[in-house]
């Protein structure tokens, strides 16, 4: 539309030169009444390029105008932009964060299996059994230096204890140990055929760093396990707490 009246403008401006030259051509005849005509003619000419250049420059302030909050729109919108995309970087980057730091501290697997390498071993009372022997030690949970398992991550887990008496004279209990708290416990009755068998099991929730392992009895002393693989010693993480 502007355009438009652009191009009319135009028009108009072309007219009016050649308009001059007839009234020109109109004195130099000496016609008056043309000339009169001619000058009235002029006059609405002038009047409808006021009117034109008017009505253009309106229109040229509304363009700026429009133009003005279009430029403002469009800065607001890239504005917001980039601060969307500032924030889902950060986000991505937590997360990436997130994950990488929940797989270096929260291993898939935790388990082990413990046992003797040896037969006929002597236990006192109140002594932590430390199954030397270690074939599984997936998370590294369990020191076979202390025979104590700590838990590398909070979760639900399971643990098996399983001994067999090699004195037919003493009786064996062994319990089962979560941080200083029994958990289980073992008998394996003294008897003239010996290898009385005994085990225990718990499954129980632990936070990382809680302990857990088997201690033999203090009422019972000098008491002998028959060891190797008869004697073991087990756990399994099986359900990890979700962070």
């Amino acid at each position: 539309m502007h355009v438009l009246r652009f191009v009319q403008f135009l028009c108009t401006a072309a007219i009016f030169p050649m308009h001059a030259a007839k009234v020109k051509r109109s004195i130099d005849q000496n016609h008056p009444d043309a000339y009169v005509k001619s000058v009235e003619d002029l006059k609405v000419l002038v009047q409808q390029q006021a009117m034109t250049i008017g009505s253009l420059q309106s229109d040229l302030v509304t363009v700026k105008t429009e133009l003005t909050s279009l430029q403002t729109r469009l800065a607001q919108q890239e504005s917001s932009c980039e601060r969307r995309v500032t924030t889902l970087s950060s986000e991505v980057s937590d997360l990436s964060s997130r994950v990488n730091s929940g797989t270096s501290r929260h291993p898939k697997q935790v388990a082990f299996s413990a046992h003797y390498s040896h037969y006929g071993v002597q236990v006192n009372g109140d002594a932590v059994l430390k199954f030397n022997a270690v074939p599984t030690n997936i998370g590294g949970g369990y020191n076979s230096g202390t025979g104590k398992f700590t838990a590398p991550v909070s979760g639900v887990y399971l643990f098996l204890l399983h001994i067999i008496n090699g004195d037919g004279d003493q009786k064996i209990e062994v319990d089962l140990v979560k941080s200083g708290t029994p958990i289980g416990k073992a008998i394996a009755e003294g008897s003239e055929q010996r290898y009385d068998k005994a085990s225990a099991a718990a499954t129980v929730h632990l936070y990382a760093g809680d302990t857990v392992y088997a201690a033999h009895s203090h009422l019972f002393l000098g008491a002998v396990l028959d060891g190797g693989w008869l004697c073991s010693f087990t756990g399994v993480l099986v359900t990890p707490d979700v962070a």
